[in-house]
């Protein structure tokens, strides 16, 4: 449990990224009713926005073109901010806590 407490952005992080990957392998248009404005509108730009802004970083970048290594770099970015943001927390719950050591 203390685990899950100090990396929740990370354990939320994952759990958006598989609701994802799940939604995705039913590959759903925009207009398949609730599951796909859930899916387009909702889930993937707003409630998995880590991995949504670099993905579209990369995208516009490239010109509009996709590749199989833009969903990997946009994963890694996305990942790497939860755990920063995990991280921040932390030492800021230690900051208050009075444990941390000015250097």
């Amino acid at each position: 449990m203390r685990l899950v407490k100090n990396y929740a952005v990370t354990a939320y992080g994952l759990g958006v990224l598989g609701a994802i990957t799940l939604g995705s392998l039913l590959n759903p248009a925009y207009d398949d009713g609730l599951f796909g404005f859930f899916y387009h509108f909702l889930l993937v730009p707003v409630l998995g926005f880590m991995f949504y802004v670099p993905y579209e970083i990369i995208f516009s970048i490239r010109n509009g073109v996709t590749g199989a290594e833009q969903n990997f770099i946009s994963v890694l970015i996305g990942l790497c901010f939860c755990l920063a943001v995990d991280r921040f927390r932390g030492w800021r719950r230690g900051q208050r806590e009075g444990k941390h050591r000015p250097s």
